[in-house]
């Protein structure tokens, strides 16, 4: 079985790091509550794949990796 590229293939892949400080949060439930608001309006409004990768255990910062693919520049 032989693979052929379509003619309109683009894959365009975005990705963004961000680096996170919650100088309220007493616990890692308020930071969560925090960051399910954010992660829910970047996933609603530009369609986005996002995970908490950083800081997981620390209360007061966390580090998420947001992503897109899409075959529009």
């Amino acid at each position: 079985m032989a693979y052929f590229d379509a003619p309109d293939e683009s894959v365009w892949i975005g990705y963004l790091r961000l680096q996170l400080r919650f100088p309220l949060a007493r616990s890692k439930k308020d930071k969560r509550k925090q960051i399910h608001k954010l992660r829910d309006r970047f996933r609603s409004r530009y369609n986005l794949s996002i995970a908490e990768v950083g800081y997981l255990e620390n209360h007061k910062r966390s580090v998420l990796g947001a992503v897109m693919i899409s075959n529009d520049q």
